[in-house]
């Protein structure tokens, strides 16, 4: 149907990513308007029984929109570096859109297409056939070697 080329890979992941980020952004916009709302129905409402009800309720819902911006913060955060895990991560946060009809939908769908395209899952596995130590990405050890054994290096005086 369409075909993806590698630059217009490179650009989607870059949308995802300001995508994400921003998403993250306007979440803790609303975990901070719903906190206000929270402490603003606590101390308004005469009846107790229902400003509690309100709090749980806005709590509730603090917590679900804190997890969704810090998950896309993740996100975000893992597609810049390429990390394999962070496209399954937006897989599953472009899920949690389908149900945002029309326009949630409609991005959700974009997104799930593009993430499942040859091109964009062979840019994150090849960024996984390393391995990443301390923070640095360095290439596995060569076929062959037995475990343990550390290749030569600066400093190593070979025998012989």
């Amino acid at each position: 149907m369409f075909s993806l080329t590698e630059s217009q890979a490179g650009q989607g992941i870059t949308a995802a990513i300001l995508y994400f980020f921003l998403q993250g952004l306007f979440s803790f916009l609303g975990s901070c308007v719903l906190l206000f709302l929270m402490f603003v129905g606590i101390f308004t409402l005469q009846d107790g029984r229902r400003a509690v009800g309100l709090s749980v309720l806005l709590f509730l819902a603090l917590v679900v929109v804190m997890m969704i911006g810090i998950g896309s913060l993740l996100v975000g955060y893992g597609l810049r570096h390429r990390h394999p895990w962070s496209r399954w991560g937006a897989i599953m946060l472009s899920v949690l859109l389908l149900p945002g009809i029309p326009v949630f939908t409609l991005i959700g769908l974009v997104m799930l297409w593009y993430f499942f395209q040859p091109q964009v899952v062979a840019q994150f596995e090849a960024a996984g056939d390393s391995t990443t130590v301390v923070g640095r990405t360095q290439p596995g050890p060569p076929e062959g070697t037995p475990p343990g054994q550390v290749q030569g290096g600066e400093g190593d005086e070979q025998a012989g």
